[in-house]
């Protein structure tokens, strides 16, 4: 299974980034678990410290919100895609966020540290921080 950062890149080669190789039966059962029934929403861990190892990053489609004011019947043109981001602590719990913030927040990890595998787990606080159009979820490296 590739582990290539293929969809911070280029969405035609891929739609799943892993940060470690599911080369066995335990490490694809981890996987399976941590994509499919995670254990907790990133949500319910604002100002609290998640200490990551790993990193799955899946494209998803976005169900359209709906204005009130839309005629009844409405079907957007275009389907959005977001991503899911699933971090996986060093005691494999897993937890997931569909928010632009959080994605934002792992790329730029990526982009700094070459990787999303971290064989020392790294503390990431999740973080809620004012925007445009609201709120949204951040994550912040704590010492």
């Amino acid at each position: 299974m590739s582990t290539e950062l293929t969809i911070f890149n280029d969405q035609s080669l891929g739609s799943k980034f892993i940060s470690f190789n599911a080369d066995d039966y335990d490490s694809r059962v981890q996987l399976f678990n941590a994509i499919n029934n995670p254990d907790y929403r990133i949500a319910d861990f604002r100002n609290r410290v998640i200490k990551v190892r790993d990193v799955v990053v899946d494209v998803v489609p976005l169900s359209p919100n709906f204005d009130e004011s839309a005629p009844e019947g409405f079907v957007p043109d275009e389907q959005r895609q977001g991503y899911r981001v699933i971090l996986i602590d060093e005691n494999n719990q897993s937890y997931t966020a569909t928010s632009n913030g959080i994605y934002n927040s792992v790329r730029t990890l990526y982009s700094v540290f070459g990787s999303l595998h971290f064989d020392e787990p790294i503390p990431l606080e999740v973080r809620s921080i004012r925007t445009k159009r609201g709120e949204t979820m951040t994550l912040a490296i704590v010492k």
